[in-house]
């Protein structure tokens, strides 16, 4: 520092005793001996407090304020010495409110904060000229130097609301505290607070209210707080989580007996974050959010008492809340409530009688119990029933159909009849549970119910047996069951792949004889398998099931599929990271997911067998006697486009059997635009074609399921569409030239111009994915 080079003349004037310690200090910063001379030096407060002015205006040509955060911040013995503070602040000339005040919160001095708070000034209205400053400090006569006029700015409307205290027509109060961001300084560092020292500080701050003097306003306006609500929630807070937390009972009274009178909304309460945008306890307001009692709102702080010390198992805090608040139902409900949000079993047994065993809380019970699968509450609830206001609810049997309990759901369907439902019933069909979704039919429940969707839940879940099971007990066609049709025309590219994963991991990848004879000197081929890896990486979502993409849909990444070619002909040794450099930012996710991740691994897989086997023709159109036999190996065990057809054929062939039942009992077959016909001819199996036309499918219109029959990559299935009517459009709004090309299928690319596809778009006849994947023959031809 400068100030041993030009300041020796400050040492000089300190007295020995001093100048003995501040060399003791200098050459020892250990901090055992550093905080042994900072509590004998602070003894000395006048002293002290010159020498840091000194040392502080010296270098007043830098920002003083930083130097004293800095000494305090050093010897935390002086920081924490609020006498020190006050006779260097009182010193000081042009304080800059906000910096001040953080100082104060910062080091918890106690009495300067609440000083600070209580400053206001007071504004003429019409001239917006200041009539009276409130800038009352420690002693009377005494004041701090505060320069406050940047806090006097215009402010915004909603701003003027938390600032100004309307007292007259012409006058009014301005709260320094309240004006612009003054308290988001504050919020930087109230969460962090863990000691007891800043519990209390939190909660003087709650307690602190303005002093006007009887001149400036009448008796209706004292008693105002000095902070904002929002800045009063926050101390609230932190005070009655901390109180718990360091098992300080006296501070959680205090805490208690806090007057918050805020109309407060829950709303309101999600904006409590600190300056960072961290909400100071997102898991208590998701509690005061979720159960919708206003009273929790109302009763702010006891709400926040009872969470806290029931969270951190607080015995004695417990029991005075039990032992003060007994006779208030009110606050009884409240501990209830906070015991079941919590799952503490012992305690809102105990609390159930005395808050009301209503249907109400029978029912959070419930839900509590399905939803931690506990079925011993259930069976709990079931052997106190007689002492119940209320009866059991739907979850009660639903946790015994989860848990594939037939006796108890028995029990349930005894005691409460009304729970043969049509939901619990929906439910049975969900888990596939047939044995109680017979008990509940057999009790009533309505099969024929326009609400009923058992139907199309067990489509969706591809449950043939369950679904039999419902229509051999005459559940109704109804308007939702043809939605069954929608769901088993549906298969996604993701289901194929979890499906290729798994004959993979079977060891069943590899043809049978008579496959391998019959494709003898063919050649293997991988555009399907990669398009698909690719799509999954990219786009599978697990949440959201229905927003994945259909089979055979490919078009979606067809630049990426793009750079596998070019990684594949650039023969790099560095596989992997070439692949994962194909996903970019999406490359976290496809890490962190098991699907994901098994498909880049797959997509490295099929990659390396192409290098290391020159395969690179199998992408593109050339005609196989034009290549070495290396085309083809008998026994490869790596994923291509035979596993593909194959994984995709047996889901299709699951889904039409299904379908053909639910065609067996009536559904509509042509429904959504003969969808099932249109998907038969985009699996590409004609004898499911045959067989759904001998049922009475037929298209609507004469290119109806014409991109269905391109995406097949058939070109005897295109043949079949039209000799059972269909016209090839000139100008088709479905890429399917390009779709060929990216399949390396010179056949079908061929029948399509053959067949008048229209040639003239550059964006959609092929050319520029041809030139992209090397397809010389598409090209030439």
């Amino acid at each position: 520092m400068g100030i041993k080079n030009k300041g020796n003349n400050l040492f000089n004037k300190l007295p020995a005793s001093i100048l003995s310690t501040i060399f003791a200090l200098a050459q020892n910063p250990q901090l055992s001996l550093l905080n042994k001379n900072m509590h004998h030096i602070s003894q000395k407060d006048n002293v002290v407090s010159k020498y840091i002015l000194q040392y502080v205006l010296y270098n007043i040509e830098s920002d003083y304020i930083w130097w004293l955060r800095y000494l305090f911040d050093k010897h935390t013995r002086i920081g924490a010495n609020e006498a020190v503070g006050i006779l260097v602040l009182r010193k000081l000339k042009d304080l800059n409110y906000e910096e001040v005040l953080g100082m104060a919160f910062d080091f918890r001095w106690r009495n300067v904060l609440n000083r600070l708070l209580k400053m206001y000034v007071v504004i003429n209205r019409s001239t917006s000229t200041i009539l009276h400053k409130g800038t009352l400090f420690m002693n009377e006569d005494e004041y701090l130097d505060i320069d406050i006029d940047n806090l006097l700015s215009e402010e915004s409307k909603s701003r003027r609301e938390v600032a100004d205290i309307e007292i007259t027509d012409s006058h009014y109060i301005r709260s320094l505290f309240r004006v612009n961001q003054v308290s988001e300084l504050l919020l930087w560092g109230m969460n962090a607070i863990a000691e007891e020292n800043g519990v209390e500080m939190l909660i003087d701050i709650c307690n602190t209210k303005f002093e006007f003097p009887p001149e400036i306003c009448g008796s209706t306006e004292r008693g105002i707080r000095c902070v904002d609500d929002r800045f009063m929630i926050s101390c609230v807070l932190v005070a009655g989580r901390q109180s718990c937390w360091l098992n300080n009972l006296g501070f959680f009274k205090r805490v208690l007996d806090l007057e918050i009178c805020t109309n407060f909304s829950v709303q309101n309460l999600d904006s409590i974050n600190d300056a960072r945008g961290s909400h100071f306890d997102y898991e208590f307001y998701t509690f005061i959010k979720d159960d919708g009692n206003t009273d929790k709102m109302v009763l702010l702080n006891f709400t926040l008492c009872a969470y806290q010390s029931i969270l951190c198992d607080k015995k004695k805090f417990i029991s005075y809340l039990e032992k003060n608040y007994s006779s208030s139902s009110r606050h009884i409900q409240i501990l209830f409530d906070v015991a079941i949000h919590l799952n503490r079993e012992s305690l809102f047994k105990k609390y159930l009688f005395k808050s009301g065993s209503n249907s109400e809380n029978i029912k959070k019970i419930t839900e509590l119990a399905y939803r931690n699968g506990n079925i011993d509450l259930i069976k709990y609830l079931l052997r106190i029933n007689y002492k119940l206001k209320g009866d059991l609810d739907e979850n009660a049997m639903k946790i015994a159909i989860y848990k594939n309990d037939y006796k108890l759901a028995q029990r349930i369907i005894n005691k409460y009849s009304n729970l043969a439902s049509v939901h619990c019933l929906e439910y049975a069909v969900q888990t596939g549970n047939i044995k109680v979704a017979k008990l509940l039919i057999e009790s009533g429940a309505d099969l024929k119910s326009p609400e009923f969707k058992g139907i199309r839940i067990a489509s969706k879940n591809r449950n043939m047996d369950m679904l039999r099971f419902l229509l051999e007990h005459d559940s109704s066609i109804g308007l939702e069951a043809p939605q069954g049709i929608q769901e088993l025309c549906k298969i996604k590219n993701c289901e194929i792949i979890t499906r290729l994963l798994k004959l993979l991991s079977e060891d069943k990848t590899k043809p049978n004889d008579s496959e391998t004879e019959s494709k003898a000197g063919t050649r293997l081929k991988f555009n399907k398998t990669i398009l698909c890896l690719i799509e999954v990486c990219q786009s599978y979502d697990q949440y959201y099931p229905d927003n994945n993409v259909d089979f055979d849909g490919f078009l979606k990444h067809v630049d990426i599929y793009e750079r596998v070619i070019e990684i594949i002909y650039s023969r790099t040794e560095r596989i992997y990271y070439a692949c994962e450099s194909l996903f970019g930012n999406n490359l976290y996710s496809i890490r962190e997911n098991h699907a994901k991740s098994a498909c880049l691994d797959n997509l490295v897989e099929i990659i390396r067998y192409v290098i290391e086997n020159n395969l690179q023709s199998t992408f593109d159109d050339t005609q196989f006697d034009e290549i070495n036999e290396l085309g083809y190996e008998k026994n490869a065990e790596v994923l291509n486009d035979r596993h593909y057809e194959q994984a995709k054929s047996e889901l299709i062939n699951r889904n039409f059997e299904i379908l053909k039942l639910l065609i067996d009992y009536g559904i509509d077959i042509n429904s959504y635009d003969s969808l099932v016909l249109r998907t038969a001819y985009k699996a590409g199996d004609i004898d499911w074609i045959n067989y759904f036309i001998s049922k009475g499918a037929r298209l609507k219109g004469e290119s109806s399921g014409f991109e269905e029959a391109c995406k097949s990559d058939k070109v005897e299935v295109l043949e079949h569409w039209i000799r059972n009517g269909g016209v090839v459009p000139k100008n088709s709004e479905y890429d399917c030239i390009s779709m060929a090309c990216l399949l390396g299928s010179f056949n079908m690319d061929k029948w399509l111009v053959e067949s008048g596809v229209d040639l003239s778009d550059p964006e959609r006849n092929g050319v520029r994915i041809a030139c992209k994947l090397g397809l010389k023959r598409t090209l030439k031809y």
